[in-house]
């Protein structure tokens, strides 16, 4: 593998570029093989305890928290403490793998796809979902319009209440 000269931002999007990161359904052995070399190229060790925690994650659609990414991996790594997955989990975070997403709640939850998208984010229930690129792209558009300003990247993250939420 060749790691020279490649920064941890081109890391992270070949992770997400990758089979890895799948939204239907858990990481495939190619593809964690592949995580674990983007990995090591970001100058981490590829433990048990990552590669697991990563699985979960990356298995997921429903942000969890860490508590719930906590509770998955229980199950595969019974000694696993609590403390050790926060710090897995902030450890992807650091590196770029990985994507804290704040809640006014208080709870963080985690996403593993890092590159550009955006939330909803639900203050009664906690549901956090994505939305299309094509809810922001006029106002990103406006706001380089009207400012001059060239954008790179954004990430907008919206709080409120989810329809079953506001049914009730």
């Amino acid at each position: 593998r060749s790691c020279a000269g490649v920064s941890r931002p081109a890391l992270a999007w070949m992770l997400n570029s990758s089979s890895v990161t799948t939204r239907t359904a858990s990481p495939t052995r190619s593809g964690l093989h592949r995580w674990s070399e983007i990995l090591g190229c970001g100058g981490l060790a590829v433990t048990i305890q990552r590669r697991t925690v990563f699985e979960v994650l990356s298995g997921r659609r429903d942000h969890p928290t860490a508590d719930q990414v906590y509770d998955a991996v229980r199950g595969r790594l019974p000694g696993l403490s609590r403390t050790t997955v926060y710090r897995v989990l902030e450890t992807l975070v650091d590196a770029g793998f990985a994507r804290k997403v704040h809640h006014t709640a208080g709870v963080a939850r985690f996403d593993p796809m890092t590159g550009r998208h955006h939330h909803l984010a639900c203050d009664r229930c906690g549901r956090v979902e994505e939305i299309g690129e094509h809810y922001i792209t006029p106002v990103a558009d406006r706001v380089a319009a009207d400012l001059g300003f060239t954008i790179d990247d954004a990430r907008m993250d919206f709080y409120g209440l989810c329809a079953d939420c506001r049914a009730t």
